[in-house]
């Protein structure tokens, strides 16, 4: 049987905590997506979140994350499965040539030239 393996995309998540409840609220809603909240279940005092998922109406708690999706959708995940499934997206940097591309060999300018003089990316080429 053929094995698959997923592909890497960059997702917006926020994990809920009992203290960002607005802060939760607005990134569903801004985003697009819809929920209801209510108080856990058990102990009353705690919120929890109800998100409408693609799958129909998913319930969020302290210490779950809200991921939005590559169509837009909204579905909470739990802690373990976050954690085993995404890692922190690394924010491009600027070229040392001033280019606003990323560069995928260097951050300091003076690295990237001694590594790649006479290439395209040569101090000679520089916008």
């Amino acid at each position: 049987m053929p094995r698959y393996r997923k592909k890497p995309i960059e997702v917006d998540a926020i994990q809920f905590t009992n203290g960002n409840s607005v802060q939760v609220a607005q990134f569903i809603t801004n985003g697009g997506g819809t929920f209801r909240t209510d108080t856990h279940p058990t102990d009353g005092t705690h919120d929890v979140f109800h998100i409408h998922t693609l799958e129909g109406e998913m319930r969020a708690s302290d210490g779950d994350w809200i991921v939005k999706g590559i169509q837009g959708e909204f579905h909470p995940v739990k802690p373990d499965i976050f954690e085993a499934t995404y890692e922190t997206a690394q924010t491009p940097q600027q070229r040392c040539c001033g280019r606003p591309e990323t560069c995928d060999y260097c951050t300091q300018c003076a690295d990237f030239q001694a590594r790649h003089v006479g290439d395209r990316f040569s101090s000679d080429s520089r916008a």
